[in-house]
C-alpha cells in the first residue's frame, strides 16, 4: 500500500466516522489519547514501538481534530519524503544503512541493559 491510496482510505474512512454517534466519537478519541501517551511514555526506553504507536494514535485522532489531521499528514510527508530518498540509494548503500540502525539499536538496548536492568 502506498502513501497516496493511504491517503485515499483515510478519506473514506473519516467519512465512515462522521456518521457515528457520539458516544462512539468520545470512546475513539479517549483510546486514541491513551494510545499516544502511551506511546509517548513507551519512546524513550522502545523508539521503535512508541513512535508508530502515536503516529498511529494522532492518524486516529486526525479523524475529529483538523490539528491531528494536519499533523498526521506531515509526518506522511516525510516518511514519504525518507522512503523516496532511500530507494535512490543504491543497494549496499540501503544495507549499510540498515545494519548501522540495527547496531545502534543492539547497542542502546545493550546500554540500557546494564545501566537500569541490572
Amino acid at each position: 500500500m502506498n502513501l497516496d491510496s493511504l491517503r485515499k482510505y483515510i478519506h473514506i474512512r473519516k467519512a465512515r466516522y462522521t456518521a457515528l454517534p457520539v458516544f462512539f466519537k468520545v470512546v475513539v478519541i479517549t483510546l486514541a489519547s491513551v494510545l499516544f501517551v502511551f506511546g509517548a511514555i513507551l519512546t524513550p526506553f522502545l523508539g521503535d514501538v512508541g513512535v508508530p504507536l502515536m503516529i498511529v494514535a494522532m492518524g486516529v485522532l486526525g479523524f475529529e481534530f483538523a490539528w491531528a489531521q494536519r499533523v498526521f499528514e506531515w509526518l506522511l510527508h516525510w516518511v514519504e519524503r525518507f522512503l523516496v530518498w532511500l530507494d535512490r540509494l543504491s543497494k549496499l548503500t540501503q544495507w549499510i544503512i540498515i545494519i548501522l540502525t540495527v547496531i545502534t539499536i543492539g547497542a542502546a538496548v545493550y546500554f540500557f541493559y546494564i545501566h537500569y536492568l541490572r
